[in-house]
């Protein structure tokens, strides 16, 4: 049986059973590349995911978990409909 988790119950977990849930179910959709960083989306359940990853400390520096919005708009453009 698939488990597949609201957001909420996602944000409920541990920092550790989070990135598990990412690496194991998460899907990537795209990463853009900036100066110092890269921003990094996957699709998980029925929400999305977006890392921001420190290039120079080579390390995820932060983690937005949403269903819609404004973190979607930098993707859009790199998603082919």
């Amino acid at each position: 049986m698939i488990c597949v988790l609201r957001i909420d119950e996602f944000l409920k977990l541990s920092e550790e059973e989070q990135f598990k849930s990412i690496w194991k179910d998460g899907t990537h959709i795209d990463t853009i590349i900036k100066t110092n960083s890269k921003l990094i989306l996957y699709s998980l359940y029925k929400f999305y995911v977006q890392l921001t990853y420190d290039r120079k400390r080579n390390r995820i520096i932060d983690k937005e978990v949403f269903n819609e919005g404004k973190l979607l708009d930098p993707f859009i453009e790199n998603i082919e409909l």
